[in-house]
Formats: C-alpha cells, sequence, structure tokens
C-alpha cells in the first residue's frame, strides 16, 4: 500500500518521500499457490506410496525421509526468494525525484530514479476481474530525452498514483520553474511548453487535487469531442487512463 513515513538508502537530508509503494498483495498469491502446490505433491506421493505399497515405504523409509526434507528445503528456499523479490521491489517518489527499485533474487538489485521534472506523461491501466474489483493495475510513465519509460506493475489505487505524482510535477514547476530549463539544457531539449492547471477531483476513495501536463496543441485539435473518463477511483475492466491527454474536469 501507500506510505510516507519510510526512510530509505540513499535519501537526501532534506528530501521528503510522498510515495513509497509495493506491489498490491493480491499479485503475489499466485506465487503463494505455486508453492503450496509444489508442497502438496509431494505429500500426495508419499501417500499413494504408504498405501500401494507398504512393505516399499516401510523399507525405505530412511531414504525417503531424506529425499523429502531436501524437496521440502528447496520449496522453502523457493518461496523465500519470491517473497524477498515481492517485498524489495518497491516504487518511491520523494519530492524530487521517482525511484524504482527491482530486486533479482537474493543478491542482484535494479535501482533506477527519475527527476520528476522529467515526467511528459502519466497513465493508469486495470485489466481482469481482481485488478478491477481490488482496484489495482498498472502505471506508465513517459519520460522526457533519453532517460528510458517507468512501469509501475500491479500497484494498488493507480489512478491516485497518477494524481500524485502530476501534482508534485505542478508544485515543483510553480516554484522552481528555471529548474525545469536547466534540465532540458543538460539533455539537450529544446523549450518545452507545457500548461499547468489545477482541478479538484473527488471519489469515493479520496479527495485530491489533479494536476496536469498538456502539451501546446493545434488549433484543430479543440473541434473533437470531449472524451471523458471516469476518475473517482474506479475505472471500468480493461480501461486505460491517461491523466495528460485527458485532464479531468470539475
Amino acid at each position: 500500500m501507500f506510505s510516507t513515513q519510510r526512510p530509505f538508502i540513499g535519501q537526501k537530508p532534506d528530501e521528503k518521500v510522498i510515495l513509497f509503494v509495493r506491489k498490491y498483495w493480491i499479485s503475489f498469491l499466485g506465487f503463494v499457490g505455486l508453492t503450496l502446490g509444489m508442497t502438496l505433491v509431494l505429500v500426495v506421493f508419499l501417500i499413494i506410496l504408504a498405501f500401494l505399497s507398504p512393505d516399499f515405504f516401510i523399507a525405505f523409509r530412511s531414504h525417503l525421509i531424506l529425499i523429502s526434507s531436501a524437496y521440502f528445503l528447496f520449496v522453502l528456499a523457493f518461496f523465500l526468494v519470491g517473497w524477498i523479490d515481492y517485498y524489495f521491489d518497491v516504487v518511491i517518489v520523494t519530492d524530487r525525484r521517482i525511484i524504482d527499485i527491482h530486486q533479482r533474487g537474493l543478491f542482484s538489485r535494479e535501482i533506477d530514479e527519475l527527476d520528476i521534472l522529467h515526467v511528459e506523461d502519466v497513465s493508469a491501466r486495470t485489466k481482469g476481474i481482481l485488478p478491477t474489483i481490488f482496484r489495482y493495475g498498472n502505471v506508465y510513465v513517459q519520460t522526457a530525452g533519453a532517460a528510458r519509460n517507468f512501469l509501475f506493475e500491479s500497484v494498488p489505487y493507480p489512478q491516485k498514483m497518477c494524481r500524485q505524482i502530476l501534482a508534485l510535477y505542478d508544485e515543483i514547476l510553480s516554484k522552481q520553474p528555471e529548474r525545469l530549463k536547466n534540465l532540458d539544457r543538460a539533455e539537450g531539449l529544446g523549450p518545452r511548453h507545457i500548461h499547468s492547471s489545477s482541478n479538484e477531483i473527488t471519489g469515493p476513495d479520496d479527495s485530491m487535487p489533479q494536476s496536469s501536463l498538456q502539451s501546446s496543441q493545434p488549433d484543430e485539435e479543440t473541434d473533437r469531442p470531449e472524451e471523458k473518463h471516469n476518475l473517482d477511483g474506479e475505472i471500468s475492466e480493461g480501461e486505460e487512463v491517461n491523466f495528460r491527454d485527458h485532464p479531468p474536469k470539475n
């Protein structure tokens, strides 16, 4: 879920954590089911062997115990590696940057970070029965310059996360307008014409100011019929919400 009170390695003294997000716990249930299935396979095999060939079972009991113990240790190690991958895969959003941490097994970790002002576009997508019911999904962050795009999978309340990232962008841009120019100059980018506006969104789960990024568009774009999205925290199965191209309205 969301948390804002956890420090992390590499955090600067004056850096404030806005979001600390892990994958939704339901996304881990598939791995738990796989581990239980692996355990049940051996248990069922031993029970069937004991009924069909009791003499063999008794004669090789010590060997079966040794093999079973080794198998259970393997299953336990398999589960622990999966749990570590789940628990240490986190997304951290601060008042300066977005940090994406991917745990790869026990001894490997990938850390990518992105300056908030390099965010070009943010969209949320929920697809499937369970994600729609429990309100979790994917968040896509499109970046400017040579920075790679970010994909955050199975995060809780993806629309809320999008709104907070964009609201943070607007807040930083309003307080430090020269910072964007310096970043674009360092990346070799031309000036970006970004209009920042604030709207209010109220939903059944939260009330939060909505900020949106809008690039300058040709005049004929304004003649297109308005597209509507449900941004109150509930979206239909398979619907993708783009918070830049379709900013919510009061």
